[in-house]
């Protein structure tokens, strides 16, 4: 909605509240209000016991059931969908329901640490910026505990509701929060991601104080909710029932326990072209991630969004087995060739999907003072890295390759170091010895785009007389992965090419979540391989042996989980059970009926269609929804319904000229291809009738003078010679001739 309908609804928001009986009734005042803060002030909140807290204790007069329905008549309905949504609860045998992030804690120890949080939200200075509740990593540094789970969103608006209700709309759902603020007239580009619902309660907040400034003086919060799901204004969300502030239930609780749509690990969408189908990957994807940021459209987006999770490859004829698995690529190193096994998209992806941290979670935090260092254990991707990488792990050390057998034990400065070392390596010499601190954190990396352990100097520079590796740090290492992870989970920018050096992008939170973050470290996300035009590649070619174990029953952790030897690498390789692979199909290519049987019985396949809803229905009077849905008709009619023309090159016209630009350039072109030199069907599809897409090519009587009786000439068209369509031609596609006579006359 732009800003005038902003201002329209702003006004009949004036009217309704102005004489409105219920206007001014302050939640405060409320005697029910008042009898729950008196039993739970917020100041005592962290000292609540089980009994106090739980719903299902028996005490109907606990915590959790005064927020849920307690005060539903001053501050409207809140849901947290199921009691889980409360963290703890008593369940009907007596035992307490733990968040499963939680149960390796007692029963008191969960209760201290929820209410420590919850206790930071209610007692929030809302004079001041509260934006800290929209970011759980703020609300376990306010609240002091460890990153283990926090509340959910529409929980932490009810808590800002019930503790500040003249400060807070009580409303508990983001998407209802973006729904109002939308037709408020706020630009998209305005309103706050959806998982910044406080962000988005205190924009809705500005409008009720406008609108009480101008209306009403009396007009409070729970009143101005009340209005905007009121029946007179009519403006709620769909779904929404009566009860205000209801979130449907949909409400996370915790930033790591997303719920996770039940959806097939290998799906492909097939349709016509410009049907949507790449497009379309990206919401699948996202329903898979668990995320959702309707402002994610587009791939890059959301390998951005997801750095490692998401990977994209297009699959055209020349694409092989050793693009996609592994293969040997050369390399040219001071002008010598050398072939070395790298691996492909497919093996990149399920490399990271399946690495998992090798220790358990600990509570080590990172110092803020602590420097953050990348080291490589030797060359990456040679013998040398493994053999350097084995003796760090032995030896409980970082182990530097530079500096050879010399012993730097006495060195005081650079200077001496520079004496000493005699192959090139003195600046990373300096930097292990003087530069390293004991406490500091070094990644150690494996090649420019991967990491594979995290440790934490102990110790100072040694001297290992008689090993090959003498040059040593002692270190405690905080983890190691099975596999090597992307270094885009932790920083923002890949390594670069040094042996030592200080990354300049680390994100220290997501860093720290590889050593405290149980969910993390077992890697129990989801990853997408999405697979654009995988009917184009030769499906048997690229897959190989692999085709086998992508079926679900099949991958790793499954009863008939199946890995196998890779031929170039010579190592074993299976599927993550955790990887799920989307597919695009243009049907105009290749008919489903003709689809590497192999690759049908192990997909979902979805049809996509044109969808014509979605086009203006009147574009400078010409109604694009029946002009490509009788279009869509004629050609299934001709030819079948795997060649139809999708909505998107229809999409976002403004006015006939790029009606005329989307025909001319996009559809004319795509049907001369269908229809190849049958004119007829093709002035069929646009109801051609007076040549005005189209006229007959006509060469005269003397092309073929004196031939005539040898000579079939065929019929043969062409475009029109004005490339200017007239609006007329595009009416009569969907409209006779004499509806359109009379509707210009």
């Amino acid at each position: 909605m732009d800003a005038n309908g902003g201002k329209d609804l702003l006004s009949k928001l004036g009217e309704l509240i102005k004489d409105n009986p219920i206007v001014g009734s302050r939640t405060g005042d409320d005697s029910r209000y008042k009898k729950f803060l008196d039993v739970f002030p917020p100041a005592q909140l962290k000292e609540l016991n089980l009994e106090q807290y739980c719903i299902g204790s028996g005490n109907k007069n606990n915590f959790c059931w005064w927020i849920e329905r307690g005060l539903e008549n001053v501050l409207g309905r809140y849901s947290p969908g199921t009691s889980r949504g409360h963290i703890i609860y008593k369940e009907k045998d007596g035992e307490f329901y733990l968040n499963r992030h939680l149960i390796d804690l007692s029963n008191d120890e969960a209760l201290a640490y929820t209410l420590k949080i919850q206790y930071e939200i209610a007692n929030a200075d809302v004079s001041s910026d509260v934006s800290w509740v929209d970011d759980d990593s703020d609300i376990y540094i306010k609240a002091g505990v460890s990153k283990k789970v926090t509340i959910g969103d529409a929980r932490k608006l009810r808590l800002l509701a019930i503790y500040h209700p003249d400060d807070f709309i009580p409303i508990t759902s983001s998407d209802h929060l973006g729904h109002f603020l939308n037709l408020f007239g706020l630009k998209k580009a305005d309103i706050p991601d959806k998982n910044k619902p406080v962000a988005r309660s205190k924009k809705l907040f500005e409008i009720y104080e406008k609108a009480k400034n101008k209306f009403n003086a009396k007009l409070t919060p729970y009143d101005f909710m009340c209005a905007l799901y009121s029946d007179e204004l009519n403006i709620r969300p769909m779904k929404e029932s009566k009860n205000m502030g209801d979130n449907n239930g949909e409400e996370d609780f915790s930033v790591n326990e997303k719920s996770k749509v039940e959806k097939s690990v290998n799906q492909i969408l097939y349709g016509p072209p410009g049907t949507g189908k790449t497009y379309s990957t990206v919401r699948h994807a996202l329903e898979i991630l668990g995320e959702k940021d309707s402002s994610i459209e587009g791939i890059q987006q959301l390998k951005d969004k997801f750095p490692g999770q998401v990977e994209f490859v297009t699959f055209h004829q020349s694409f092989s087995y050793e693009d996609f698995v592994e293969g040997l690529k050369a390399d040219i190193v001071d002008g010598q060739i050398s072939y070395d096994v790298k691996p492909g998209v497919f093996k990149e992806i399920c490399s990271d999907a399946s690495s998992k941290g090798m220790r358990d979670s600990s509570t080590e935090r990172i110092d803020s003072n602590a420097v953050i260092w990348k080291m490589s254990l030797g060359a990456s991707k040679t013998k040398d890295a493994a053999i350097y990488f084995e003796e760090a792990q032995e030896s409980n050390s970082l182990v530097l390759g530079w500096g050879g057998m010399a012993d730097f034990t006495k060195c005081k400065d650079k200077g001496d170091i520079y004496s000493l070392c005699e192959d090139g390596g003195a600046s990373f010499v300096t930097d292990f010895i003087f530069g390293m601190k004991e406490g500091d954190i070094v990644i150690i990396s494996d090649g420019n785009y991967k990491f594979k352990a995290i440790a934490k100097v102990t110790g100072p520079y040694c001297y290992d007389e008689g090993s090959d590796l003498p040059q040593k740090r002692g270190i405690e290492w905080l983890q190691i992965f099975s596999e090597s992870r992307p270094v885009l989970e932790i920083s923002e920018k890949n390594f670069t090419q040094s042996t030592i050096n200080k990354p300049k992008h680390i994100k220290q939170g997501r860093l720290e979540e590889c050593l405290i973050n149980e969910s993390v470290i077992r890697n129990d996300k989801p990853y997408v391989l999405i697979i654009d035009e995988i009917n184009r590649g030769n499906i048997s070619r690229i897959f190989g042996e692999l085709i086998t174990l992508i079926e679900p029953t099949k991958r790793e952790g499954e009863k008939e989980a199946i890995s196998i030897q890779l031929p170039y690498s010579k190592t074993s390789f299976s599927v993550p059970s955790n990887l799920y692979i989307i597919g695009t199909m243009n049907t105009a290519d290749r008919s489903l009926a003709l689809m590497d049987t192999a690759l049908r019985r192990r997909f979902d396949f979805i049809e996509m269609l044109p969808n014509h809803d979605l086009l203006l229905d009147n574009l400078d009077g010409v109604n694009l929804q029946k002009m490509l849905k009788v279009m869509n008709q004629r050609i299934e009619a001709l030819y079948d319904r795997e060649h139809m023309i999708g909505h998107s090159f229809l999409m976002h016209l403004k006015n006939v000229k790029d009606l005329n630009h989307a025909f001319n350039n996009k559809i004319l072109p795509l049907l001369e291809e269908y229809f190849y030199d049958d004119w007829q069907k093709i002035k069929l599809v646009l109801a051609d009738s007076s040549d005005l897409f189209y006229e007959e090519v006509s060469y005269g009587p003397d092309l073929f003078k004196g031939m005539e009786n040898e000579t079939e000439q065929k019929e043969s068209y062409r475009r029109a010679s004005s490339s200017d369509i007239k609006k007329d031609a595009f009416i009569r596609i969907y409209k006779s001739s004499s509806e359109v006579d009379e509707g210009s006359s």
